[in-house]
């Protein structure tokens, strides 16, 4: 089978690399967020060694996706409420009645543990 090149190795080195760079810059930023979800997701995928070349690229934008979510949270928390407050009632306020499991479900993929929805 023959590997999928969607563009030249070069480039998509050097885009992996900026990718790279960028996601790093996200993870060491000061402020607002605390970086809980960035180095979850990038701890877990420098496990897995998914940093290879088109892997890499989608790994890096889970890693920005990451921050947003952390700065997301940092914003809710400045007010007193935790960032997944709002996304119980954001999800709650789209959906007709959902059991606690299929709420969770839905928003599990930002890490928030059981114990924090409930």
């Amino acid at each position: 089978m023959a590997t999928f090149t969607p563009m030249p190795k070069e480039s998509l080195r050097n885009l992996g690399e900026f990718l790279a760079r960028i996601s790093g810059a996200a993870l060491h930023t000061p402020e607002p967020p605390a970086h809980v979800l960035i180095t979850a997701k990038r701890d877990l995928y420098q496990r897995a060694g998914t940093f290879a070349l088109l892997e890499g690229f989608v790994a890096h934008c889970l890693l920005l996706e990451g921050h947003r979510d952390d700065c997301y949270i940092a914003t809710w928390s400045a007010h007193g409420v935790h960032g997944h407050a709002w996304d119980v009632l954001d999800c709650l306020s789209q959906n007709d009645a959902l059991t606690f499991d299929a709420l969770h479900d839905k928003l599990s993929r930002r890490g928030v543990t059981r114990e924090a929805h409930a």
